[in-house]
């Protein structure tokens, strides 16, 4: 199915005829962009509308469990008295098709308010009425028998709304076996998986047949003594009370070793957070080690700076000393100049 031209009135943001002419794509492959509530996924709407007579996704709010119908879609920007029209040409096994469908909202005998309304449908395949009659359901029969696959269908695989998609991967293998199934013929791969079934039951019941006569062996050897003769031991296979007594047994000892298992789970985390804390204690440790080393350092170099203040005093009582001596003698020095000159 390949879409031609659309033209919407007074549905959802398109209060006025608008027409959308898909002709004038030359490549095959467009973008529908704008702002949100620009009317992007109306278009899709209104395409899935004009085929099934329902929107391309679920509802909002409210209405968020079932399709959306005409009466939702009608715009909020026209008269409630306006009629919806959707036209949708499109060509399919080199035909061109047309559909129309129509709205008339209905008004509430006896007020103003308009509650529900009518619905037309009308299918012409190359301008000729391709339906016997123009109802909704006849029309919806034509376009499903036309395309292959119903309204659900369609917007699962070809018309997906937003998130659609993640919901059919998401679906289990039968929902989409049988989607797949109305699409493709894959009877052959039915059978393949049929196959693969059987021969997995035969192989898994050949390995419990084998697994119990290895139980039934083990068995002899287990509650038997081992000189007796092969005649007598064949003779003493056990029957399926000791079948059910060993299974018993196993289950026991598989109850204790868990049983063991969690203990030893249990003691090893709490050895894991005392191990935690002593290596805490240790990190914590080594961290005052460094301190005190950090400390003795400065000790050292305190004791150093102590010894150097003493020198120090000293020197300057000495210098203090030399300049008072320099204040006495300059004068007469310069006394000295002056007479040996």
């Amino acid at each position: 199915m390949k879409p031609l031209k659309l033209k919407m009135t007074a549905f959802g943001s398109y209060y006025k005829e608008t027409i959308v002419d898909f002709t004038q794509v030359k490549n095959g492959l467009f973008l529908i962009t704008g702002d949100t509530g620009a009317g992007k996924t109306t278009i899709f709407d209104a395409i899935v509308f004009a085929l099934y007579g329902q929107a391309s996704g679920g509802g909002n709010g409210k209405n968020t469990s079932k399709s959306r119908n005409f009466e939702m879609m009608h715009s909020d920007y026209a008269k409630k008295s306006e009629p919806t029209r959707i036209e949708l040409e499109f060509e399919h096994n080199s035909h061109n098709y047309r559909i129309v469908r129509n709205y008339k909202p209905k008004k509430k005998r006896g007020t103003l308010n308009y509650e529900g309304g009518t619905e037309s449908a009308e299918i012409y395949k190359d301008d000729v009425i391709a339906s016997e009659k123009n109802t909704v359901t006849a029309v919806n029969s034509v376009v499903e028998n036309l395309i292959g696959l119903n309204a659900d269908q369609f917007k699962r695989i070809i018309m997906l709304a937003q998130g659609e998609f993640k919901k059919f991967l998401e679906s289990d293998s039968e929902k989409k076996n049988e989607i797949l199934g109305e699409l493709f013929d894959n009877s052959q791969y039915v059978l393949f998986q049929s196959i693969l079934k059987d021969a997995k039951d035969n192989l898994l019941r050949k390995r419990k047949e084998e697994g119990e006569d290895s139980i039934a062996v083990a068995m002899q050897h287990f509650l038997y003594p081992e000189d007796i003769s092969v005649e007598t031991r064949e003779a003493l296979i056990p029957n399926p009370s000791d079948y059910n007594k060993l299974l018993s047994t196993i289950k026991m000892l598989s109850d204790e070793e868990g049983n063991l298992k969690s203990t030893f789970e249990a003691s090893y985390k709490t050895l894991e957070k005392e191990l935690e804390v002593i290596n805490t204690g240790i990190g914590k440790a080594e961290a005052d080690n460094k301190l005190i080393m950090e400390l003795k350092e400065k000790c050292k170099a305190l004791d150093a700076l102590l010894s150097e203040k003493i020198s120090y005093a000293e020197r300057k009582t000495k210098l203090k000393q030399v300049q008072d001596f320099n204040s006495r003698i300059l004068p007469k020095r310069t006394l000295l100049e002056k007479y040996e000159k």
